[in-house]
């Protein structure tokens, strides 16, 4: 009757054929579920590249001589440099190693290493013929050809004085570190790690740049420690920074130190 609630729930239009096709696309989806999570996951990956180690097969029985005598000293705590390039023109890169000196008047004899690349995966060293051996404790070394004649030069720097040596084209090379006056400052107290040499102002000659690191001579070790008191060599602040020498062109010195120096031309 009307304003009385009824006990029967008004009919719904839903047909009740849907009702059945609904549970069956329900099951479909849980079923397939499974399928779709294969179809999305990623392919596997590929294996990592793999590097073997063919130094010795190579011919290459180079070692690293650090010198130091119990606590190492800050010029012994300088990692070593290593340099590449084809400096003979054959198409294979070669390799130049820079290593240490013994500091400590024991006898022990050192030298740098030049690796000439036969061109068939193994190198021979050419050091004594070339005459790049070094002469004093090297840090670092840089390739590039300075004078334009086709042969990339060799520059080294040292505890102590630098060397420029000049690719003479012949294999051989010629230390010219005087006639170019780019052996560095202070030689005995100084000593400089990084070299680049770059064309600064774009006039077609390449200029070097050379970096300084700390004032540090002969007995004057510091004692430093870290952690728990365990000895270690000093900082570069403890014995004072150095100049960085930048030669423009093989004709003017110039110095600046290295935190302060700016370049903003916006080249290149």
């Amino acid at each position: 009757m009307p304003g009385e609630e009824s006990g029967l729930r008004p009919r719904s239009s839903f047909p009740k054929r849907v009702f059945p096709l609904l549970s069956l696309l329900a099951c479909l989806v849980v079923v397939a579920r499974p399928r779709w999570l294969v179809f999305v996951q990623a392919a596997p990956s590929s294996p990592p590249t793999q590097f073997t180690n063919t130094t010795k097969a190579a011919g290459i029985n180079f070692v690293h001589f650090k010198g130091n005598k119990g606590t190492s000293t800050i010029l012994e705590e300088a990692g070593p440099g290593v340099c590449v390039a084809d400096y003979d023109g054959d198409g294979y890169m070669d390799i130049y190693f820079v290593n240490g000196r013994d500091l400590y008047g024991r006898g022990i004899s050192v030298r740098n290493a030049l690796y000439h690349n036969n061109g068939d995966a193994a190198f021979t060293d050419v050091t004594e013929k070339a005459g790049v051996a070094g002469n004093a404790y090297g840090l670092g070394c840089v390739w590039g050809d300075y004078d334009n004649d086709g042969y990339p030069d060799l520059y080294v720097t040292q505890y102590g004085k630098n060397i420029l040596y000049h690719n003479n084209g012949d294999g051989t090379f010629t230390d010219v570190t005087d006639k170019a006056g780019v052996g560095g400052l202070d030689f005995g107290t100084v000593f400089h790690t990084g070299a680049a040499f770059f064309d600064y102002d774009r006039d077609g000659r390449l200029d070097l740049y050379v970096g300084g690191y700390a004032k540090f001579a002969p007995g004057s070790q510091r004692a430093c420690t870290i952690g728990f008191n365990v000895p270690t060599s000093c900082r570069p602040t403890v014995y004072g920074g150095t100049p960085a020498v930048q030669r423009i062109s093989t004709t003017t010195t110039m110095m600046a130190r290295s935190p302060r120096l700016r370049w903003r031309s916006g080249w290149p």
